[in-house]
């Protein structure tokens, strides 16, 4: 009996120690669930929704029937890792560029980077750790369904940036490891403005989706944030698609005349409202079969008499200004 006890408390000593002191990292994790180190103060509560022109989804086919065309999916299974795995990596990996157990670097979609910020629930800019910065873990670790990047650094968060402006829908899985059951997405534009936020569920396999289509500046960068739980975060299957509220183009015409005549009526007309040579922007969208190639007729002037007479011609599209002018 004193010998298979003696047994069991080495058992113990030789585990315990790992218990007891978490990993800072996922990459030093073993591949067991482990809780994380949590600073004191290194986590806020949730955030609350905050949008400038953004619309939020957690419905796949809504998001992609709203989204417009799809530009690519970069899924990050042309990985080379051996199943079962964990790697860290420097930061950053991105579309093209060799990296370990990437040789091509991403393949799924152009002009994207991923890469750690150290700047947690902060990420006003880019900030990468640099060495070690971000995780790779590769189907069946720690529960993981996919191939996957994440920010290797428990208190870090997790960035996707796109150096590329015809982007106004991303889309993508949730993901944290060691961590909470939800994570911050925040939303930037390429010049790096703010443009919202939102809490979303997340898990280690992906299985929740958001979806964010802005409706004005295309999308430059998606920071993901693990605040409550402390986990290793990020986005798997990200998506990216020209937006289905990005800038419309409508119709502009120019002013071929404009001329002082007698009203219907023979009333006087104070002052012609138009010029020659004005540009107008008109409510017709580019391509829409009835705008019309000329528009002219009577318009009224600054007393009301309808005595100026215009002639505009359709001259091409440019993105609507809704303080221009308008043709009658």
């Amino acid at each position: 009996m004193g010998k298979y006890v003696m047994v069991l408390c080495a058992v113990a000593l030789a585990v315990s120690p790992v218990l007891a002191d978490p990993p800072e990292r996922l990459s030093d994790a073993p591949n067991m669930l482990l809780p994380p180190t949590l600073p004191d103060g290194s986590y806020s509560s949730s955030s609350p929704t905050v949008s400038y022109g953004l619309t939020w989804f957690d419905n796949e086919a809504a998001f992609k029937a709203a989204a417009g065309p799809e530009l690519c999916l970069e899924d990050f299974e042309e990985s080379t890792m051996i199943p079962n795995a964990v790697l860290g990596i420097d930061d950053p990996l991105c579309s093209g560029v060799p990296a370990p157990e990437y040789p091509n670097g991403l393949e799924g979609c152009k002009g994207m980077c991923v890469q750690s910020n150290l700047s947690a629930g902060a990420p006003v800019e880019p900030n990468p750790r640099g060495i070690g910065g971000i995780a790779l873990a590769s189907v069946g670790f720690l529960g993981a369904c996919s191939d996957i990047a994440l920010a290797n650094t428990f208190v870090d968060s997790m960035d996707t940036i796109l150096d590329r402006d015809d982007v106004f829908g991303v889309g993508g899985n949730t993901l944290t490891l060691m961590g909470g059951a939800t994570v911050d997405i925040r939303v930037y534009d390429t010049k790096n403005g703010f443009l919202g936020q939102k809490t979303v569920p997340a898990d280690v396999c992906g299985n929740n989706f958001v979806g964010v289509i802005s409706d004005g500046a295309p999308i430059g960068r998606i920071n993901v944030f693990d605040a409550v739980g402390g986990g290793a975060e990020g986005l798997d299957n990200i998506q990216l698609h020209a937006g289905g509220g990005g800038p419309e183009e409508l119709v502009r015409y120019k002013v071929r005349k404009a001329k002082l005549n007698p009203g219907p009526c023979g009333q006087v007309c104070d002052k012609c409202p138009y010029v020659k040579n004005q540009l107008l922007i008109s409510d017709y969208k580019c391509g829409d079969p009835n705008a019309p190639i000329k528009k002219k007729g009577y318009v009224a002037c600054g007393n009301g008499v309808a005595g100026c007479y215009v002639i505009a011609k359709q001259l091409d599209c440019v993105v609507g200004n809704p303080n221009c002018p308008k043709p009658d």
